[in-house]
């Protein structure tokens, strides 16, 4: 019997041609589960469709001061809420989480019981953007904390 496997990435497959060819490769030995914004039809692994959190300028706001108060869980839970996913696989177990990306760490350590993880870090995401003021104040702490 094949392994499950969830895969977890926060952005549209019909775009993200680096995640399909991961996909791609981990089918044929493997049950894939992909959670993502969005997919072309396929047989090759199951998709599941979360919306973008839709970022209004009240949400802004919200974050922005969690952000700096460095109060990282609700600043998450404003700007990624996606909880719920988690709730909906609750009745399957996987044998691995591929987290793709520092932003869905928070949701891959969220599964009971706990499989095993995969980080797919494509870069360091602390000092991604560190030559930019505004990200220095309100997103390298928080990233750090994902990490």
């Amino acid at each position: 019997m094949k392994k499950k496997i969830l895969v977890l990435v926060l952005t549209n497959l019909k775009q993200d041609s680096r995640v399909k060819r991961q996909l791609l490769a981990l089918k044929d030995h493997y049950n894939v589960t992909v959670v993502c914004f969005d997919a072309d039809a396929t047989t090759d692994y199951e998709v599941i469709k979360i919306t973008p959190t839709r970022l209004t300028i009240l949400r802004k706001i919200f974050t922005s001061a969690f952000l700096i108060l460095r109060i990282y869980p609700v600043a998450y839970r404003i700007l990624h809420n996606y909880h719920l996913v988690v709730k909906q696989l609750s009745d399957r177990n996987f044998d691995l989480i591929i987290a793709n990306d520092v932003e869905t760490l928070p949701l891959a350590f969220s599964f009971t019981p706990q499989p095993k993880i995969v980080f797919e870090a494509h870069e360091y995401a602390p000092r991604h953007f560190e030559d930019k003021l505004m990200w220095r104040i309100f997103f390298q702490g928080f990233n750090t904390y994902l990490c």
